[in-house]
Parts: C-alpha cells; structure tokens; sequence
C-alpha cells in the first residue's frame, strides 16, 4: 500500500480534504516529509474555539509557532476564535493550563519584546499579565496583531462575559490611535472578505444565544464582502412608526460602527427583532445585493407580550420590513425569509398559533434587479392562514425581473409534525394527546395542499419565470403526493420552467448533525427537458443560498429525546 508522502501531490491534495483538523494534528507529528506536506492545510483553517470553561485550547501555543516562524502565517486562510455560544457564561476569564516548560518561558519572553513594539495599540501591563496567567482572550487578540497575509475569514463568537475583552480592547484602539502602526494594521486586515459572528455552524443542539453584541460595535473592517450574525436575542423590538414598546431587557441598538461599503452578503441567522437589526444596517450597505434574514422567537424563553398597557406590533410586521428592504432595493438581487415561531416546552401539536403576530404582505414592486426569491407561502397572501380563499395573486407585488421562486413550509402546521417518541412516556399518551396530534396532524396536511394550489397559482401568474421550488415538509410523512408532483412537474413544463422540489434530511436521516442537508429533485430541467428526475444532495448551502433555516424548534426536539429515530 502507497504512504501518503509517496502519493502525488494532486491526489494527496484530494485526500487531505476530506481530514478533520486533529487529523492533520496527528499525521504532521508522523515523519518530517509528512510534516512539510501538512503544513499549509493544518494551518489554513484554524478553529481554536474555547468550549466550556474546563476545556480552554492551547492558543498560545499557536501564537507562539507563527511569532517564531513568521511564514507560517502564510498558510491562514479562516480564523475561528472566541466562546461557544453553548458554553455558559463566565465571570472570570477563561485560562488556559499552566506550561511549566523552559521552551514555554523563552516564547513568553519573545511576546514581550513583540508587545512592546506595538504600544499604544496594546497596553503592555495588561497584556503582559495575560501572558502570565494563560488568558484565552489575550493570546486571541495578539493573533491579530501577527502578519497573516492570506487571511480572507474570521469567525467571532462571544457570549457577553470577559474572555474577549482584550480582543475588543485592540480593535477600539486600532480604530481610535493615530499612528503609523495601526495604517500598518488597518491595511492587513482589509484582506479579510468574511465575516462570521457569534453563530455556530456545527452545532447538531438548538441554538441559545446569550450575553451582549459588545465586540461588533468594534469590528471595523470596512472590506468585508460576505457578514454572517446573529443578533441578541433578549433584545426590544421597537418601530419608527410608534412610539418605543419595550418587551426585552438591556437592548442596545445592533448597527456597524462604520460603513460596510463593500458588503455584498448579509445573513441574519436565529434573531428576535429582524426588522430593527435591518434597521440598523442597511443603510450603511450600499452594495448590498443577498439578504438571507432567520427570524426565530421560542417562546418558553422570549415573550412577545407587551410589559406595558400600550398595544404592540405583531412580531412579524411586514409592511416595516418592506420599508426596510427599500433601503437596498436598487442592489438587492436574493432575497430569502424564513420564520420560526415555536415554544421549546411544548410539542409539534401544541405550538403557538402565529396568526396574531403577523400582519400584511411582502411588496417587492421596484425591485428590479431583485431575481432570486425564497420565502414562507403566507408572505405571498393576504392572509398569514393558509385557506382555499386566500388571495394569491402576488403578480401586482412581485419584483418585475422575478426568475428564481422558492416557496418554504415556515408558517404552517406542517412545520412542527416529527415522528413522536411515546416511548419516553411511561403510561403511553393520553386520549388528549393523541386527539390532539390527530388534529394537528389533519390541518399540517391541509395546510400543504394549499401550498400545493398556491404553487400552481403561481406558476401560472408568473410566466417568466426559469425556475419554480417547492420545500417538502420536516416530516417525511407529509410529503405531496405523487399526482401533486406530476401535476407540478407538467405545469412548469408547460411554460419551461425547471421543476424542483427539496427535502430537508433531519427528520428523515434522524439525527441533528443532518440539520443543514438537503436533498433536492429536480422534477423537469427547461434546459434538458428528456433527462428525467435528478437527484442532488446539499449541505451547507444550495445555490448560494444557507440551508438549515427553520430548524431550532427540531433541534430541540432531538436534544430531548421526542424524535423517534427507529421505527
């Protein structure tokens, strides 16, 4: 059998791609050859992200490698650094293990003298006692400061506690000292062109977003190109158009420090007050042309009930977010929406009805460069129940250079249906419970065969379309029909439009680590009308578009054992 070292350099290149990075770890400490060979990808995506407050990675070990061999720097290319957002918050700072190393003592010594040339940027106190104490967050903020001409990707997460305090400490001064060091450093990080912050994507648990947005008010990388975030969620909705009605503690409003000029790519993910976090950015995103916004509430820990006697918005006011979505739609090219209304203590057949926090109707008129659109059927109604009388003529309201519509499932009973582990339950469920579930059960399928007529609807009022999707319910149980699909596939035929339909694989594969695959069909293919149905499958993103939208609620539900997984 053929050693790694011998094979060639393309097909090693292959193999290596599909290596986690603690494998990349291991094989590096095998022979000097491998080494070198593992160098560049052991240290082109670096995830060194503290966990829990027992599990602390060596970072300084890090820092250490690239300050004493400057041209590993090189080889970074993604930054992964700061608290996971499920570890719980700490009131002092994370530390790592002591090192009671000669060689430990000598790199502390060389940060020192590299400390000092970067006064007053960092003040050399401070840090110094960071350096002799194994705090996470000031190796963290001294990776900044190292040349690493290649990075393009950093991910922050915070929690709101004071690990990265000293990460925050050099942006504000980076920004705020005149001197020829920090021109030095502004021109460095400009190479980097994404910017994740504070959302996980490995998570396979439902996301709990805790602590304070302090860190982003210091990001000031004007060149970011693609943003990802996740703004707090114990945060007020308020509105321009009434006066302020506070329903969340400690809210401060969740807007760049300066103009993203550059950004092209925005992605809210799992956030309570969407409209003020588009409020406050995008005006200040000029070149702003995809816009993915995950609304998300659990109601078992956000209430959206007024504290006061003043009458409140629906969560989901549309006739705001329209106003919002104006600021940019003379870039906006996608546009994708996703809601999720749910209540983590309960299950799929005693969610909370959505209709009383919802109102209006997406209007996309004037949109003209907009072309790619993906949203929950009820925002293209006039009503956010799903009924045979509904009005679905969204023509008037549609973006004139409309070609790609996806429609999604979010706002329906259909949303919440998983196969229901009774098994937990000692005596079985109850005559209530069961009634209940048969009921939701009912209206989920009722729900989707107005999906079903909206669809056709739609095909027909918007003709110039080129592609036209359909996302299948979470529950496989509840996928159309087969009729439905050929009746689909034959309308889009009809007037040459491609076909697909798409199933999320969390609830079919049964397990969390699925939560952003998707397998898509396409039905018919305008540009290869004889080739039949084909199958594809995505993770992470289809078509530049996130997946894994919509699915807290599910997490939750296997974090506790109600998902069936075996029949």
């Amino acid at each position: 059998m053929a050693k790694l070292s011998d094979l060639p350099s393309e097909l090693l290149e292959q193999v290596l791609l599909y290596l986690p990075q603690s494998a990349y770890c291991s094989l590096s400490r095998v022979s000097k050859v491998l080494y070198a060979i593992i160098t560049p990808h052991l240290y082109r995506d670096i995830t060194i992200l503290a966990r829990s407050s027992n599990h602390v990675p060596r970072i300084d070990r890090l820092f250490f490698n690239i300050l004493g061999d400057p041209k590993l720097g090189k080889h970074v290319r993604s930054l992964r650094v700061g608290v996971s957002t499920h570890s719980p918050w700490c009131e002092a700072r994370r530390c790592m293990p002591t090192d009671t190393k000669a060689q430990h003592r000598l790199c502390v010594e060389k940060a020192v003298r590299f400390i000092e040339t970067w006064q007053p940027v960092v003040h050399a106190d401070d840090f110094l006692d960071g350096l002799e104490t194994y705090d996470y967050g000031v190796y963290a903020a001294l990776l900044f400061l190292l040349v690493l001409p290649t990075l393009q990707r950093i991910d922050i997460s915070e929690i709101g506690d004071e690990t990265l305090r000293p990460l925050k400490y050099v942006l504000d001064n980076i920004r705020t000292e005149e001197s020829a060091g920090n021109v030095r450093l502004l021109a460095r990080l400009e190479s980097i062109k994404e910017v994740t912050y504070s959302f996980d994507h490995g998570m396979a648990t439902p996301y709990h977003r805790t602590g304070t947005d302090d860190l982003w008010n210091s990001l000031i990388l004007r060149s970011i190109e693609t943003l990802e975030l996740s703004a707090r969620n114990d945060s007020p909705s308020h509105t321009r158009h009434t006066r302020p009605v506070f329903r969340f503690p400690r809210f401060r409003p969740f807007q760049p420090s300066s103009q993203l000029a550059f950004l092209t790519s925005l992605v809210i993910r799992c956030t309570v007050n969407v409209a003020d976090t588009l409020h406050g950015m995008l005006p200040e995103t000029p070149q702003l042309r995809s816009l993915i916004c995950e609304a998300f509430c659990d109601m078992s820990r956000d209430s959206l009930e007024s504290e006061t006697a003043a009458p409140v918005q629906p969560w989901i006011f549309l006739e705001q977010w329209n106003a919002e979505f104006n600021t940019v739609k003379s870039t906006l090219e996608t546009l994708v929406l996703s809601v999720e209304l749910s209540d983590g203590g309960c299950t799929f057949f005693r969610q909370p009805d959505l209709k009383p926090h919802v109102s209006g109707r997406l209007d996309l008129r004037g949109f003209d460069r907009l072309h790619t659109l993906e949203v929950p059927v009820p925002f293209l109604t006039d009503d956010a129940f799903l009924w045979i009388g509904s009005d679905t003529n969204f023509s008037p309201y549609a973006p004139p250079n409309l070609r790609h519509l996806t429609l999604r499932t979010d706002m329906t009973d259909a949303q919440w249906v998983y196969p229901w582990d009774t098994s937990i339950k000692e005596k079985g469920p109850s005559f209530q419970e069961s009634k209940e579930e048969a009921r939701v059960k009912d209206q989920a399928r009722m729900d989707l065969t107005c999906v079903f007529q909206i669809a056709l609807a739609l095909i027909d009022q918007l003709p110039d379309l080129r592609s036209f999707s359909v996302w299948q319910p979470p529950d496989p149980s509840l996928d159309m029909f087969g009729y439905q699909l050929e009746d689909l596939r034959t309308s889009c035929k009809n007037k040459s439009i491609t076909a697909r339909v798409i199933y999320p694989m969390l609830l079919r594969w049964k397990s969390p680590v699925h939560w952003n695959l998707a397998r898509e069909v396409t039905l018919f293919d305008a540009q290869f009308p004889d080739s039949g149905s084909v199958a594809r499958m995505f993770r992470g993103e289809r078509r530049g578009i996130p997946l894994g939208l919509g699915s807290q609620y599910h997490l939750g539900e296997f974090k506790k054992n109600h998902v069936r997984r075996h029949r």
